[in-house]
This record gives structure tokens, C-alpha cells and sequence, in this order.
């Protein structure tokens, strides 16, 4: 007699240990020779319709989100029941509720899912980096000539494709993408990327429309006295934080923020502040306009690319380094 029927003969001296056996039967072969071998194929119809039950509380409930009928429902949750040998469900007028054994699998079977979609991703992933060059793209991020390049070098190279991937906020692990184009502005996400220069971008300043300043070609270090400044600054690092020692010192009162939103835009109109930004940002402000300050202070802008580059990529790259190359380029060279 093995573990599981010595379990359930003595049921009435473990019943929790009993309620919980059968599940940890079907699941063992799930963790037995790792997840990611054997997650796809445990992660069953059966599984799928139990785990949709218990978060609509209803079978009806269920069936509309799984496109198939009630009686269908039942019937699968019913055979999963027959499988394990266990009360899954507490049937009431009401809906369902789960039993301590279906608490129980509800979790594991949401750890299921969770690895299955981690290998999911992983291997999409895995088949993307061999077929195509991801573009990491967001309001700040944008392909301004990434795009030019990639039209010359898909002229010479015609077996790759590229795909755009929109970053998340805080850009956690940047979702895959090989190349983002951008300021080096010392961003926290940037830190673990390679940074490739292509040119310099002067800094200026966004003005509201109603501003004193809007009407004028250029600002100066003489006009600043007296005016207050909003500043993106991500942290001790930021080349910027150079130009705003230069400002401070000229009589301006300085704003600092963390993280760029509407909110920005929307105090510095409101109360006529400037706001200082990389030139190159004058596409992504609304309803402002970038003046130009008469000055030497710049920054970086280029294309950062992941340190484990696909091959596809690492291609591009090449070619985006000889098309900016110092002794010459016979290509055209896309400026900004």
C-alpha cells in the first residue's frame, strides 16, 4: 500500500491530509521534473474552467468568460471533482464557494499560471531575438532616427524585421527590447544598458504661449534672474544637474521633479514657469513652445542596447556605428 492509500484509510485521524491528497497527486507531475518542462501541459481545460469558477463565484459566470455553455462548466468542474476525488466547489442558489481543498488548489494552480506565462514570454522572447530587432518606444523614448536608419539599413538587409515594444513605467527589465533611443540623462533603467552617442542635444527652455518670454528668439543667462524653472531631474548623476547649478547662480528659483506627468506641464502654464528640457523633448510638449538658451551646456542622445545583444541586432548596431563613424560614412547620415 503506498503513501496516498495509507492517508486515506486512516481518514478519520487526518482528514485536512486527506482533502489535500488527491490534489497533490495530480499536481506532483507538475514539479517532479521542473515546471517549465510540463506547466503548459498541466495548465488543462479542467484547471482553466476550476480557476475561472472561483473567481466569477458562479458557473454561469464562468461560462461567459470561457465562451461555452453552463451545463459544460458543470460538467468539467465535475469530472476535475471525480479526478482528485475531491469536494472542489460548495453548490448553493447563490453561486459557489470553494472548499478548504479548493482554497487549497486555487493557489497551486494559480502558480500554474503564473509559470506558464513566464514561459510563455520567455520563449517568445527567445524566438523573437532570432527573427527581429525590438525597439523599446515611450512619450520620451521615441524613434526620431532609429526610424531613418532602420529605412537604410532594411535597403541593404532584407531578413530581419523590426518590432516596437511600448516600455513600461519605471521600465523594469525594459520587456525585451534591444534598442531605445534617447537622452542619457543617468535614468535608472539605463544603468544597465550600453550607451552608444550620436550626437549632442542643447538644452532649452518650454514656455507657455501666454509667457513674457514666447514672443522672444532665444533666452539668456541675463533673463533668467527672478524666473522660476521646473526641472526633470533623476537624481545626483544627471548632467542636467550642471546647468541647474549654472541657473541657481543666476537668480532663478528652481523646481525639481521626479518623474514627468501632465501635472508638470500644467504648473508651469498655470504659473508661468519655465521648464527646462532637452531641446529634442519640443515633440512630446503640448500647448508650449521650446526657446533656445544661449549656452554650450548639452547632453548625450544616442541609443542604448542591451549588454546580451541578438544577433539581428548587434547587426543593426554595427551599422548605426559606421553610418555615424568620425573619418566618414558614404551613407547618408540622419541628423536631427
Amino acid at each position: 500500500m503506498d503513501k496516498t492509500e495509507i492517508i486515506a484509510y486512516n481518514v478519520k485521524d487526518n482528514l485536512k491530509t486527506v482533502t489535500h491528497c488527491g490534489i497533490q497527486r495530480i499536481l506532483e507531475a507538475y514539479y517532479a521534473s521542473g515546471k517549465e518542462k510540463v506547466c503548459s501541459n498541466m495548465y488543462n481545460h479542467q484547471l482553466k474552467t476550476f480557476l475561472e469558477v472561483a473567481e466569477a463565484g458562479s458557473f454561469a459566470g464562468a461560462a461567459s468568460k470561457l465562451y461555452i455553455s453552463s451545463s459544460a462548466v458543470v460538467q468539467q468542474i465535475n469530472n476535475l471533482e471525480q479526478d482528485l476525488k475531491v469536494s472542489l466547489f460548495i453548490r448553493s442558489k447563490k453561486g459557489v464557494c470553494l472548499t478548504e481543498a479548493g482554497e487549497y488548489l486555487l493557489v497551486r494552480v494559480r502558480e500554474i499560471v503564473r509559470d506558464n506565462e513566464l514561459l510563455r514570454q520567455r520563449l517568445i522572447e527567445i524566438d523573437t531575438r532570432n527573427k527581429a530587432i525590438c525597439i523599446g518606444t515611450s512619450m520620451f523614448e521615441k524613434c526620431r532616427l532609429l526610424y531613418e536608419l532602420w529605412v537604410l539599413y532594411s535597403m541593404e538587409n532584407k531578413k530581419y524585421e523590426i518590432r516596437m515594444i511600448t516600455l513600461d513605467e519605471g521600465y523594469g527589465g525594459l520587456r525585451g527590447a534591444d534598442l531605445v533611443e534617447c537622452v542619457q540623462n543617468c535614468a535608472p533603467w539605463q544603468k544597465d544598458m550600453e550607451f552608444l552617442e550620436l550626437c549632442r542635444i542643447p538644452y532649452g527652455f518650454a514656455v507657455a504661449k501666454s509667457h513674457p518670454f514666447a514672443d522672444k528668439k532665444s533666452i539668456t543667462l541675463a533673463d533668467i534672474k527672478g524666473q522660476t524653472i521646473a526641472v526633470l531631474r533623476q537624481g545626483t548623476a544627471d548632467p542636467v544637474n550642471r546647468v541647474c547649478h549654472v541657473l541657481e547662480e543666476a537668480g532663478a528659483d528652481m523646481r525639481y521633479y521626479d518623474a514627468f506627468s501632465p501635472s508638470v506641464i500644467w504648473d508651469c502654464s498655470y504659473y508661468r514657469w519655465l521648464l527646462l528640457i532637452p531641446a529634442v523633448w519640443e515633440d512630446i510638449i503640448f500647448d508650449m513652445t521650446v526657446k533656445p538658451c544661449r549656452w554650450d551646456y548639452t547632453v548625450p542622445y544616442g541609443i542604448f542596447y542591451r549588454k546580451d545583444l541578438s544577433a539581428p541586432a548587434a547587426e543593426f548596431l554595427s551599422f548605426i556605428r559606421d553610418t555615424y563613424r568620425e573619418d566618414g560614412s558614404s551613407r547618408i547620415v540622419p541628423v536631427l
